[in-house]
């Protein structure tokens, strides 16, 4: 898969390749803010790649398998996570900047406190969690800059 040159591109690409992801089609809109960085877009497809990984060990009922569990460990547990859930504070204080419209109906909204980390630019990849029992795709409803800055 070619090297994306633009947040389209990389939104594309990020679709093609993981299945088990449901990314919202308004993420574009906060990214095109942003100018394109390729070192950031490897890192957030690292992240998605990852995300997609985990999620294909969510059992029907949205318990991890075994090897779900040894990912979510490696990637989800510990200080230097690639993923984890915002801070009590920050979800009370952003509660509102944390929650997104569902990516299948709009006027809904999911509450996606946990995230992928980007350290360049601070970005984040917004997610929901966990997956609801029943529910196909796990939906990402945010990639661009950090929200929860004070």
């Amino acid at each position: 898969i070619a090297t994306p040159e633009s947040w389209t591109q990389m939104l594309d690409s990020a679709t093609v390749q993981f299945e088990t992801l449901r990314l919202a089609d308004y993420i574009l809109s906060p990214l095109a803010r942003c100018p394109f960085q390729r070192s950031i877009s490897g890192d957030v497809l690292d992240r998605l790649r990852i995300l997609n990984l985990i999620a294909r060990e969510l059992n029907a009922d949205s318990s991890l398998s075994d090897h779900g569990n040894e990912l979510w460990q490696t990637y989800c547990v510990g200080e230097k996570a690639w993923f984890s859930d915002e801070s009590p504070n920050d979800k009370r204080y952003f509660k509102h900047e944390l929650s997104f419209p569902d990516p299948d109906d709009h006027v809904k909204k999911l509450s996606c406190t946990w995230h992928g980390k980007v350290k360049i630019e601070q970005f984040r990849i917004h997610f929901e969690w966990p997956r609801p029992v029943g529910q196909a795709h796990l939906k990402v409803a945010y990639i661009g800059p950090k929200i929860t800055k004070h």
